[in-house]
């Protein structure tokens, strides 16, 4: 339209700063000392964005507050694929279940790959190798079960020709120990997390691309609000019909353990008569 001006905002990388700073004094002093270097002021700001450290986002002492008061009109938002990544690490770590199951994940590949005579045996059951994980990149723990879950039979195969090979010495024991937690329990977890991770793993990665608005954000985080919420409403019989099938082909019992319960004993108390 004639008289109309239009603005594209666009992210230019400026440097990287090397920094002994850890407080948010120190490193707002030290990004204001780079802009100054780079002839930017300061003053023209309009946006901060980092991740969730308090260092960083903290409301009176981290980097944006100190910023802020030199210059009110840069506002601070967090980085959304970073809150998406704690809000995976929270929600995985509200359960012993859970947290006992990525525990688990994380054996299985730490046991191949320290040794590679293991790294051997496993790779000649699988076509891609097992992947590690950690709680700083939620997107490695989508990579790490996945391929477990995608490759499955291929680790069972591998732990049991360990498992019965006396030539790998103590690994025979430890196998048999990996071999020992898988049940239908896991299964439905390794399944599960699969895919509630492969959702959060694919906003993640388009909320990182460079040229994503706030308001396709926002569209894109509601809608795997949604769909996780359908999966927890509707979901469960499916996931559990596909870990019975998984356990049927590997040749794990497709049956969930029944834990004890524990007997209280009740205490007879005996009443006496006093004799005078």
């Amino acid at each position: 339209c004639v008289g109309c001006v239009w603005f594209v905002v666009e992210e230019s990388f400026v440097d990287f700063i090397y920094t002994n700073e850890k407080t948010g004094l120190g490193i707002a002093s030290d990004v204001l000392q780079k802009l100054e270097k780079d002839g930017l002021s300061f003053k023209n700001c309009r946006g901060q964005g980092y991740d969730n450290g308090a260092n960083m986002a903290g409301k009176y002492q981290g980097v944006q507050a100190r910023l802020k008061e030199i210059n009110e009109h840069a506002q601070f938002v967090p980085c959304a694929a970073h809150s998406l990544n704690l809000i995976g690490v929270h929600a995985a770590s509200v359960s012993v279940k859970m947290i006992s199951f990525f525990g688990i994940v994380q054996n299985i590949f730490n046991y191949f790959s320290g040794s590679t005579s293991r790294w051997e045996v496993l790779m000649r059951c699988l076509k891609i190798t097992l992947k590690t994980h950690s709680d700083t990149r939620w997107a490695s723990k989508y990579n790490a079960v996945h391929s477990l879950y995608c490759q499955f039979g291929g680790v069972i195969k591998a732990l049991r020709d360990i498992s019965t090979n006396p030539i790998f010495g103590d690994g025979v024991a430890n196998a048999e120990s990996i071999l020992k937690q898988f049940d239908l329990e896991f299964v439905y977890f390794l399944v599960m997390w699969d895919k509630i991770l492969n959702q959060i793993y694919r906003v993640n990665k388009l909320l990182q691309s460079s040229n994503i608005s706030i308001d396709q954000a926002s569209k894109m985080i509601n809608c795997l609000n949604v769909s996780l919420q359908e999966m927890r409403d509707s979901g469960n019989e499916q996931i559990k019909t596909e870990a019975i099938s998984i356990c049927d082909k590997v040749g794990i019992k497709s049956e969930l353990k029944i834990k004890r319960t524990k007997k209280t004993k009740h205490t007879q108390h005996k009443i006496g008569r006093a004799h005078v």
